[in-house]
């Protein structure tokens, strides 16, 4: 029962009897106030030991998105996970099982239930305990998601298709978070491609620029949003994020006649 206890002890702020109570029956989200909506929301990552790190992203409704390194030891390479915050008090919240507590208004203490950890014997050897105790940094201000806009109209492949791309962009340590929004006001069933490409640069003024094709389709009228995270690499700053279409792909109506209608 001790190994028990200690392999989920990341899991909770109380004692261990409370773990049932975490783990099987969440309480419900007490009202959000002004001031969790003035030191929740940013974006914020750290280290897990090793090359393994989290992200989270909180938006100014409190929504997240929570990414995680699991490491070797694990089925997955790394978790996603995305929702509304539940406020368990003023200065703490759950993003899913995973359990936030403000420092202040730049740090959070992160225990999350995913992943594992070595846990050494100082007799030697050791075991791999479940979940992680960590902190997190806020790495833009307070309330600042986006370093970077772009939107981009898309000439288009046939008078209906009339698509404009729009990125906002983001550096969060060896990442780049990248949320594209794609509008086209001329059909609803419709799809096309598009190209996102990340300059960065190193401390030894060595400049990369790394381009990654992509594509966008929908059913209906409402604009396509997405959020994906690009490795630049370790010792990177991100200088800029573009998006650029090619005429042949960038915007296709889909059940539209190539006719033009007859007058």
């Amino acid at each position: 029962m001790a190994s028990i206890l200690k392999t989920f002890a990341l899991g909770t702020l109380g004692p261990p009897g409370a773990l049932a109570l975490l783990v099987g029956c969440q309480a419900p989200s007490l009202p959000a106030t002004d001031e969790h909506r003035a030191l929740f929301p940013g974006e914020y990552s750290g280290s897990l030991g090793g090359d393994l790190q989290a992200t989270l992203s909180i938006t100014p409704a409190l929504s997240y998105v929570y990414e995680q390194d699991l490491g070797e030891a694990s089925r997955l390479d790394r978790i996603s996970r995305a929702g509304t915050l539940q406020i368990t008090g003023l200065k703490s919240a759950t993003a899913g099982s995973v359990v936030l507590q403000w420092q202040n208004k730049n740090a959070v203490t992160v225990r999350s239930p995913h992943g594992s950890r070595f846990d050494p014997n100082p007799l030697g050897g050791g075991d791999y305990m479940q979940g992680h105790e960590f902190t997190m940094r806020r790495t833009t201000a307070r309330g600042e998601r986006v370093i970077g806009t772009v939107t981009v109209a898309m000439a288009p492949r046939k008078p209906q298709c009339e698509a404009q791309v729009s990125i906002s962009y983001v550096q969060m340590n060896t990442r780049v978070r990248v949320e594209t929004t794609v509008e086209n006001e001329g059909c609803a069933a419709s799809s096309g491609d598009y190209a996102l490409r990340l300059r960065t640069v190193d401390g030894d003024g060595e400049i990369e620029t790394r381009t990654f094709a992509e594509s966008w389709s929908r059913a209906n009228t409402e604009p396509v949003a997405t959020a994906k995270l690009y490795d630049i690499g370790s010792g990177r700053r991100l200088v800029w994020a573009q998006v650029s279409t090619a005429p042949a792909t960038n915007c296709r109506c889909h059940g539209v006649e190539d006719e033009a209608p007859a007058l």
